[in-house]
């Protein structure tokens, strides 16, 4: 175990003894703040710094790809993106989920038959699905209006990227920001010179992208495999607790994950079947570069859950106010922040992007806003995934779905294809808003001054209903 894990374990096994500290007067509050300038501001810095990095060769992927492939061409790359976004949590069954959460709960001997059994459980998965795809091939094909030829390699993209999940919650948990930076680099980095040599050198126009994709997460999610096996953080062998314990905390969110996914997905689809392939391709672009501002909001949120779990644990009133006080300050960082960059993006586009694609600007403010208010929602829904409500995020994400898809046919109709921007837009904002109101219930905060203390079950993370 790495050292900053190790400390961190070590407090959390003391958990009685900070609860008594926090209560001497003014303690929780500076002891909130200590943390909050150090652990938290060190790791948010460093997931950020990692994203600004990975965005800045996003960008280089966009202006190379906007300036050599035709709209057509590009919406064919989007669209596998999109499939590969919907069939992860089929896929996976989300046994990386609770992977963070059992790293603080679980015995430490026995985490590594944990995450060899999630690990099986993804190849079997894989395995079922390449079996699916081969005898309904033709159906899926024309479903997610890709080449049937290419369908396997959807599956082995998935597998690859689910098996990086469960390395990465482990991280996650272990407090190690900088591993996970560097995987996401390289993978990015990885994929950029690839896509040189695929697109511009052997000129595979749209299929090169996607060999890019294919190998670049394969040597990724090979290396989170070996360095796994070299610290002893996974064992081969699967065990039935283990499979129960990852398939009953995964499995309900997958109507939570396909929800997510289907409010800045399923546009595409519409505007696909109501506009046309080029205008997916131009979408997509304005897309991509809004969702720097994503990038930003969940690099923080990597570093926050980690932080906001230890200090759920214990129990304190003080503490809890001073977690609701930084909340708010942090809804109204981001959303300045989005303005900024939108104010940026407006002057920058023309330098970013080919001339064919500069119509993605009108998309970009609606895009960003959509991803401002996926800020602010993740900020309130880690307080049910502590409590272990997963079920109940999946039904307010697949009511807001459900909202989005119609929004989206009743406003593209309206406005075209802007209007799927501004469909996302609103079903975010209603996302947020019905999330923040669902952890009130579960796990009472002090968002409006008072808050009943929660109960020790579901502050483990062992509540259910």
């Amino acid at each position: 175990m790495s050292r900053p894990a190790a400390e961190q374990m070590k407090n959390l096994q003391s958990g009685e003894k900070l609860d008594r500290s926090t209560l001497r007067p003014g303690a929780g509050r500076n002891h909130l703040r200590r943390l909050l300038k150090h652990s938290l501001a060190r790791s948010s810095l460093t997931y950020v710094a990692g994203a600004l990095i990975s965005a800045v060769i996003a960008f280089a992927h966009i202006s190379l790809l906007t300036r050599i492939l035709s709209p057509h061409a590009y919406g064919l790359v989007s669209m596998y993106e999109v499939a590969i976004g919907l069939l992860i949590p089929l896929l996976s069954l989300n046994v990386h989920a609770p992977v963070t959460v059992q790293f603080f709960i679980r015995d430490k001997a026995d985490l590594p038959k944990y995450i060899g059994t999630q690990t099986i459980i993804i190849i079997i998965s894989s395995m079922a699905f390449l079996l699916i795809f081969y005898f309904a091939g033709s159906q899926i094909s024309h479903l997610i209006a890709l080449p049937q030829s290419w369908l396997w390699s959807l599956v082995v993209v998935c597998s690859c990227l689910s098996i990086q999940k469960v390395a990465a919650a482990l991280w996650l948990a272990q407090n190690r920001a900088g591993i996970q930076v560097i995987v996401g680099i390289v993978q990015n980095l990885t994929a950029l010179l690839l896509t040189v040599v695929f697109v511009v050198g052997l000129r595979l126009d749209w299929a090169g992208r996607v060999l890019s994709i294919i190998i670049s997460v394969a040597i990724t999610a090979l290396f989170g495999i070996a360095l796994m096996v070299r610290e002893g953080s996974i064992a081969a062998s699967f065990d039935r607790e283990s499979a129960r314990s990852g398939l009953g905390f995964g499995i309900p969110l997958i109507p939570h994950e396909l929800g997510s996914i289907s409010l800045s997905s399923l546009h595409r689809f519409f505007i696909a079947n109501m506009v046309g392939m080029s205008a997916i391709g131009i979408y997509s672009v304005g897309f991509q570069i809004a969702t720097i501002m994503n990038i930003l909001v969940e690099s923080f949120n990597r570093a926050y859950v980690p932080w906001l779990f230890e200090r759920l644990r214990r129990h304190d009133r003080a503490t809890n106010r001073q977690i609701v006080r930084f909340t708010y300050q942090y809804f109204v960082l981001i959303a300045v922040v989005g303005l900024g960059l939108w104010g940026l993006l407006s002057l920058c586009l023309k330098f970013i992007v080919g001339s064919s694609f500069l119509a993605a600007l009108p998309y970009i403010p609606w895009i960003i806003a959509s991803f401002v208010f996926n800020g602010m929602y993740l900020m309130v829904t880690n307080y049910i995934l502590f409590a272990a409500k997963t079920h109940l995020i999946g039904i307010v994400t697949m009511f807001t779905a459900v909202l989005n898809a119609a929004l989206t046919y009743i406003m593209i109709r309206y406005n075209g294809a802007l209007g799927a921007a501004q469909a996302m837009a609103v079903s975010y904002l209603v996302l947020f808003l019905l999330t923040w109101a669902l952890s009130a219930r579960v796990f009472p905060m002090p968002w409006f001054g008072r808050a009943d203390r929660p109960t020790r079950s579901a502050a483990c993370g062992n509540g259910s209903e």
